[in-house]
């Protein structure tokens, strides 16, 4: 596991409860947006963004 995956996963190791798993956001020419959300143990929501090529 790797990328936005794997920082999520040790995100919610660490305490954080998931919102959205990671999913493909958008699929363009050159690469895919994939988003993840989650809050952190003080409830702040935290977004996640990775552009795979």
């Amino acid at each position: 596991m790797r990328g936005i995956a794997a920082t999520h996963a040790a995100m919610l190791a660490r305490g954080g409860t998931g919102e959205r798993d990671p999913q493909l956001t958008a699929h363009m020419p050159d690469r895919e947006l994939w988003t993840a959300f989650l809050r952190d143990p003080d409830g702040n929501l935290v977004g996640l963004m990775e552009e795979v090529r």
